[in-house]
């Protein structure tokens, strides 16, 4: 189930073209740029849970959490 809402919100923002090529993964899962790996996929899943809509109606929540699955995605495409 929670891939899918993650599915979903990736795929209507890159619809939408609210994609940028240049986001930089770090700034925006907030880890120094010698992260290792592991490091980063901590931070991924400590802020998608602290952002995913299920958890947090906050006015900002959605846009962060979508953010965060966005550079996931390029992250995982890198691997």
């Amino acid at each position: 189930m929670r891939a899918c809402v993650v599915a979903l919100l990736c795929l209507s923002a890159w619809a939408s073209g609210s994609i940028n090529a240049k986001r930089n993964i770090y700034d925006t899962l907030d880890v120094d740029p010698s992260a290792t790996p592991s490091q980063i996929k901590k931070a991924f899943r400590s802020l998608a849970l602290k952002y995913h809509p299920d958890k947090n109606r906050g006015a900002e929540a959605e846009g962060r959490f979508r953010d965060i699955a966005e550079v996931n995605i390029k992250r995982e495409e890198a691997e």
